[in-house]
């Protein structure tokens, strides 16, 4: 909010270089707002007389930062102390501040949702259950991101029909936008310097059938499972805040391990976290960190005596929904063509309690 064309000549770089959106309002007159919670206001020096009046510190429109040169400089600071909660930036000096602020507070206003999948146990089928709810994400018109977080998995690319003839391209129907077998990978963001801005995101990843994801490197195979070294807590993180800015559904499959370390980081700790518990092999939940609410996703032939409510209260956590053991879902593993499931009334039965995480928030209905 100013009217000092160079003023917004400078910030909109710093704005650009911060991967996030700037508005202009160069009008004279009015008063500020409540507004979007996630909205920050960025207040000119020539404007300070809005600040009269407006709601403070500004709870009702988001955070406000004071902007100017350093012939402002006394003017700003007399108004930030006389309107506690707001923040001064004298430029060019505080450029770098500044555009540090912008992005780590874009990275918390991201408003996808995360899904975290964990599995009880090794070869529970994390990866198969993390393709279906990716695949029904997509099928919903919802734009999706499926996240490879397992570096004992050997990538993913050849359950989404990667192999030596590349992406196959989406059946008609199946998906929206085309097929992209290039892309960056885990090994490529993991040993960049920077961060990745949001909105690059998708031109960025590879993609098919509708479906953006991010995996290790095609040398990591079911013929070369060389184990990848796992992403630090911290890249992961950003990686996960900066896809839910980007993406509607963010699906992360964690492998055995799960999403421990992000429950401490903020801006990527997941929104539902949910543990695949095989019903018919032993399992453990030792490994699973307990600062999460876990939801109970049932797999397999049940024990005798056993039905899925069973086993989730066995495993300490509410049943979400229970996952039949399918031959089209064994078979669709393994040819690469678990995306296609999504159009199967059985499967789309069983992901629906799923669904639900995205579709009403963190807090699904009970399982049926």
């Amino acid at each position: 909010m100013t009217a000092d064309e160079r003023l917004i000549d400078h910030v909109a770089l710093v704005v650009a270089a911060a991967g996030t959106e700037l508005r202009i309002d160069s009008g004279a007159g009015g008063r500020l707002a409540g507004g979007d919670a996630h909205e920050l206001v960025l207040l000119g020096a020539d404007r300070l007389e809005q600040l009269d009046g407006a709601p403070g510190p500004f709870r009702g429109a988001g955070d406000a930062v004071l902007v100017g040169w350093a012939g402002d400089q006394e003017r700003l600071w007399r108004a930030a102390a006389a309107h506690p909660g707001t923040r001064v930036a004298v430029l060019p000096d505080a450029s770098a501040w500044l555009g540090e602020f912008l992005g780590e507070r874009g990275l918390r206003g991201g408003a996808g949702t995360v899904l975290a999948f964990a599995g009880a146990v090794g070869g529970a089928g994390t990866t198969t259950v993390a393709l279906l709810a990716a695949s029904t994400a997509v099928r919903s018109g919802r734009s999706t991101l499926l996240i490879d977080a397992d570096p004992a998995s050997g990538g993913i690319g050849h359950r989404l029909g990667m192999g030596s003839r590349g992406l196959r391209p989406p059946e008609p129907g199946g998906g929206r936008g085309p097929a992209r077998a290039s892309g960056l990978a885990w090994d490529d963001i993991a040993s960049a310097d920077g961060r990745l801005p949001p909105h690059q995101l998708a031109d960025v990843l590879p993609s098919t059938g509708g479906l953006s994801f991010l995996t290790w490197s095609a040398a990591r195979s079911p013929e070369s499972p060389a184990r990848a070294e796992p992403v630090s807590a911290g890249v992961l993180s950003e990686v996960v805040a900066s896809a839910r800015q980007a993406y509607d559904v963010v699906v992360l499959d964690s492998g055995r391990a799960g999403p421990g370390p992000l429950a401490g980081h903020a801006w990527g700790a997941p929104d539902a976290a949910v543990c695949v518990v095989p019903g018919d092999r032993p399992w453990s939940l030792t490994a699973l960190p307990t600062e999460l609410a876990w939801l109970a996703l049932v797999t397999g032939r049940l024990p005798s005596g056993h039905d899925a409510f069973t086993v989730a209260a066995e495993a300490g956590m509410p049943l979400l929904t229970y996952v039949p053991p399918l031959r089209t879902i064994r078979r669709a593993s393994a040819d690469g063509a678990v995306l296609e499931l999504g159009r199967h009334r059985v499967t789309a039965r069983a992901m629906a309690p799923v669904a639900a995480l995205w579709e009403r928030g963190r807090e699904p209905e009970a399982a049926a």
